[in-house]
């Protein structure tokens, strides 16, 4: 194997990596979705911190998926 295939494969392997990552807090952030977080204006004042397992930023996410 040369050495341009060695990185391709490392290259690959990190790019699926990253994916899965992001795959598995994805369904973390949505599966621990609450209405009453922000960006939500369903309930105000809004929770802080955020009921989300993965924070404000989990909360964003989850609200825009759904």
């Amino acid at each position: 194997m040369s050495r341009t295939d060695e990185r391709w494969t490392a290259l690959r392997f990190c790019l699926v990596l990253i994916a899965w990552v992001a795959c598995i807090l994805g369904w973390v952030s949505i599966l621990s979705f609450d209405i009453a977080d922000a960006p939500s204006t369903t309930v105000w004042p809004n929770p802080v911190p955020a009921h989300n397992l993965l924070g404000s930023i989990g909360a964003w996410f989850a609200f825009q998926a759904f």
